[in-house]
């Protein structure tokens, strides 16, 4: 897939006048600047600040807090829960964030760098969903790499969940991801809003399907499209592999109402946010 997807950005390069073959070509001043630019939108978006739940019963009501792993030139932040009366499932809990939040530094060379910040998009009694974002960069490479993945947590049962533990994967759920709004760096930009939408419709829905039907799965061997998925009070947002100079991931927003026919509603974690269909 990735090498249609490489193929289709040829097909659009004409009106993406900003990512030129020039600037492919020559890693100069003003792709660096754009990158650099690129990156500062990415890391403004997240900010690991406590946050104390409120929107739950007394007894379902938790807080969440900062943790840092450090090791040589990784920094990694990630969350942590407390105040949960069920003290078996906040344990649980925290240890899948963990493993999530650090599996993706798999690499054991300590020249590399990597920063890692983390935003939480919802927070329920039923559900936790969390969005990973950062940098790596390798000594001698021409530029460094954006780094995105998530974890969703069913708060209730203690088990990190899947996009397609939530939805049915088909070609409706395709439909509906074609027409989602482009949201990764720019929700103003109407010239990158269409260009990003032409891109995602010239992708083929079946690999497109097959590729979705990864999303969340911390094996790159398995997630070899680098899908990953969050959620909103009132959207599903869908990360997609793009090329670099396109940002590495492409983050489409769709709708819960759009949605409707494929929600997986024997979920228990729905029950928070289905009313955003109805």
């Amino acid at each position: 897939m990735k090498t249609k997807l490489l193929c289709t950005i040829v097909s659009i390069g004409i009106i993406m006048t900003s990512f030129s073959t020039k600037a492919l070509a020559q890693s100069n001043t003003k792709t660096d600047s754009h990158m650099e630019n690129i990156y500062t939108q990415q890391m403004s978006r997240y900010n690991p600040a406590s946050i104390v739940k409120k929107d739950v019963s007394s007894e379902e009501a938790y807080k969440i807090s900062n943790v840092v792993y450090k090791n040589n030139n990784i920094r990694i932040n990630y969350p942590k829960i407390t105040g949960l009366k069920n003290s078996k499932n906040q344990s649980a809990i925290n240890n899948i964030i963990k493993k999530y939040a650090l599996s993706y530094h798999t690499n054991k060379d300590s020249k590399m760098s990597l920063e890692v910040k983390y935003k939480i998009t919802l927070s329920t009694k039923s559900l936790l969903s969390i969005q990973y974002s950062g940098e790596e960069n390798y000594p001698g490479a021409a530029y460094p790499t954006n780094v995105f993945y998530t974890t969703n947590i069913d708060m209730k049962n203690a088990k990190a969940i899947k996009l397609s533990d939530m939805v049915l994967i088909n070609k409706n759920f395709v439909k509906a991801l074609k027409k989602g709004i482009y949201v990764t760096y720019s929700t103003s930009d109407k010239k990158l809003q269409t260009q990003m939408a032409e891109y995602l419709n010239n992708l083929d829905d079946k690999e497109l399907i097959d590729s979705i039907k990864q999303s969340d799965n911390m094996d790159k061997n398995k997630n070899t499209y680098q899908t990953y998925c969050y959620l909103t009070k009132d959207a599903i947002v869908i990360s997609l592999y793009v090329p670099h100079v396109m940002g590495d991931h492409a983050e489409y927003k769709v709708m819960y109402k759009s949605l409707s026919s494929n929600v997986k509603t024997d979920g228990s974690f729905w029950k928070d946010i289905l009313s955003a269909i109805n």
